[in-house]
């Protein structure tokens, strides 16, 4: 081939390329000319949907370009199949008569230079609705956990020519919640959140006419990625149940979960376990036989013995492996009435009886006897250990005590009572609420070999939960109503924005008697055991997430403890929430460890000591 002919044919390839490129390809034919249809009339403010249809000679998809006759910018649609009508809706803002048209073209750009025949609608004159306002009805939430709900309302529309409305949320693109029409009144829905990230709801109001109102502000909620369950412990086929307030084994990576369970129907009558942090496995577990269980609060000393009672009303210690190591009273026909968590001082381990009114310090080694305290009446307030390793609890009848490990009373001041709760100390500071209709927080003075009550405080329900102290330095307690109290630990002021009342997920009221757990970025944890939600609070007092625990069954009563069962948060952040029915690890924070502040949760750290000198993580 000749250098002439190869030049000829390469000019009629470039021909043809550039007529490809800029012409379109052979064949390619735009589509045909579309018609529009839809209703003849519609009412102002509505959005009447009209039907587009046209079909492709190449069977390429189509796109429409609509006209819709009132001065807005044409719109551009989708892609839809050769020969698939497209269904589109306009609102129109004035009452006239509009002429739409439209036109096509294929997904190649080719396009039906005709339109199509106009088509008429008339709007009729309509009132549109007001804009709606949205609220919710837990106030003030910004925040939820990944695949949990939360309710809320739309209201505050009217319709000028008094037409019933109807109200509609928008959740996201595509999902939405849409109310029967009515006059006046509100809307209430609510939206599980499937993902992390933020959602703008937005709500419309809509007339009996299909009038619509301006969209709503937008409702800001932001998704966390935390407050899901990760883990859990449960056998429903034996019927473990009703777990008590854990305390945390530490050993390293192998440390665990230790908590009694007093309900169950295992072949070896298992009733306190140990289940591993990271998926809560059991590791171990202990039982005393077909007639008595283990009940209550666990405390581990330093050496990793286990302390916890029975409802044979005995105090057991055992090794980190579970192994026995004595029990008290030790003789089988032997028993007193326990009704406290026991505390741990020095070589001595402390709790509170009713029937025998008495607090009896034992050798925590041999399980020995080395002094009573006559109190006079019962004592359900678990006591505490203060910085000299001196006793503070509170009795029956009102009165607020301190004693040494052998059994010399310092003090003892009245104050109202009964009490149930646990002291929560600092420095020479005494907290403590009582148990009467009022549920009035004590603050007092230990002067060393007497006390002063410095300030109370009403919160006007019982209390049963113990005071901690938040990371800022403010009380923190629940009462069994429902509300969290924050007061000034130096005036008995209570902080602004509180109490705070918490809620089910629809606004119906919860029993609190568990005591709150701090995390040292500020977020406190609160269970709500017999109604099995987990609340995760910020320190001003808005709801950061609640959480579903429950899995089924009801409540049944802890033996002797007053305060119901509370959260332990573990060393990466975790959350241990022990229910009626199951054990379950909830999703923190990196930095959402133990705080260090000095009283952070149910007696005092995670061994559940007691004593002040104990590290609170620890």
């Amino acid at each position: 081939m000749n250098k002439r002919m190869k030049s000829t044919i390469f000019a009629l390839f470039f021909s043809c390329l550039t007529l490809i490129l800029f012409s379109g390809c052979p064949g390619n034919k735009p589509p045909n000319v579309c018609v529009v249809s839809g209703p003849a009339s519609a009412y102002q403010w509505s959005a009447p949907t009209l039907k587009f249809f046209t079909t492709d000679p190449n069977k390429d998809d189509v796109i429409y370009l609509i006209d819709w006759g009132d001065g807005t910018e044409i719109e551009t649609t989708s892609n839809y199949k050769s020969g698939e009508t497209a269904y589109v809706d306009h609102q129109y803002k004035e009452a006239q008569t509009f002429s739409v048209k439209a036109k096509a073209k294929d997904v190649k750009g080719n396009i039906q230079e005709n339109w199509s025949d106009p088509f008429s609608i008339q709007i009729i004159a309509n009132g549109r609705p007001t804009k709606p306002i949205i609220t919710s009805i837990i106030p003030n939430l910004q925040t939820v956990t990944k695949g949990e709900s939360a309710y809320f309302v739309a209201s505050g529309s009217n319709d000028p020519d008094g037409d019933s409305i109807q109200y509609q949320f928008v959740w996201k693109r595509g999902e939405v919640a849409t109310s029967s029409l009515m006059v006046g009144g509100s809307f209430m829905a609510g939206y599980n959140f499937p993902d992390t990230g933020t959602y703008n709801i937005r709500a419309l109001a809509r007339d009996q006419k299909g009038a619509l109102s301006d969209s709503s502000d937008p409702y800001v909620v932001k998704v966390l990625d935390e407050g899901t369950v990760i883990a859990t412990f449960l056998d429903t086929i034996v019927g473990i149940g009703d777990f008590c307030s854990p305390a945390i084994l530490f050993a390293g990576t192998d440390s665990s979960l230790v908590l009694a369970a007093p309900t169950t129907d295992e072949p070896g009558y298992y009733s306190l376990f140990q289940l591993g942090l990271k998926d809560l496995k059991k590791k171990r577990a202990e039982g005393l036989g077909e007639d008595e269980v283990f009940d209550g609060t666990v405390s581990i000393d330093n050496s990793g013995n286990i302390y916890v009672a029975s409802d044979w009303c005995r105090l057991y210690s055992l090794s980190s492996n579970l192994a026995r190591r004595w029990r008290f009273p030790d003789p089988l026909d032997s028993m007193i009435d326990i009704s406290t968590a026991p505390a741990i001082v020095g070589n001595y381990v402390v709790f509170g009886t009713g029937s025998e009114t008495k607090l009896y310090i034992l050798n925590k080694d041999l399980g020995t006897i080395q002094a009573t305290v006559s109190v006079g009446t019962g004592v359900k307030s678990s006591p505490a250990i203060n910085a000299n390793s001196e006793i503070i609890f509170a009795d029956e009848i009102g009165y607020l005590w301190k004693v040494t490990t052998s059994g010399q009373r310092k003090w003892k001041i009245y104050l109202g009572g009964p009490f149930e709760a646990s002291p929560c100390l600092s420095g020479n500071m005494i907290y403590i609420p009582d148990a009467s209709a009022q549920g009035k927080l004590f603050a007092v003075s230990d002067l060393g070999d007497s006390a002063r009550k410095i300030w109370e405080y009403p919160s006007g329900a019982s209390v049963s939960s113990s005071p901690v102290i938040g990371t800022d330095g403010f009380l923190y307690y629940t009462d069994e109503n429902g509300y969290i109290h924050s007061i000034d630990p130096n005036t008995g002021q209570r902080k602004a924005g509180y109490p705070v009342k918490l809620t089910d997920r629809l606004g119906g009221d919860v029993t609190i008697k568990s005591t709150p757990a701090f995390a040292q970025d500020g977020v406190f944890y609160i269970l709500a055991y017999e109604d099995g939600f987990l609340f995760a609070v910020n320190l001003d007092g808005t709801l950061r997430w609640q959480r579903e625990l429950q899995i089924g069954g009801k409540v049944k009563k802890v033996t002797f403890e007053e305060a119901e069962p509370s959260v332990i948060i573990g060393p990466d952040g975790t959350i241990y929430c022990p229910t009626s029915d199951a054990v379950f690890a909830v999703k923190g924070r990196s930095n959402g460890t133990p705080a260090n502040t000095a009283w952070p949760r149910w007696r005092h750290d995670n061994r559940n000591t007691g004593n002040v000198l104990s590290q609170p993580g620890r």
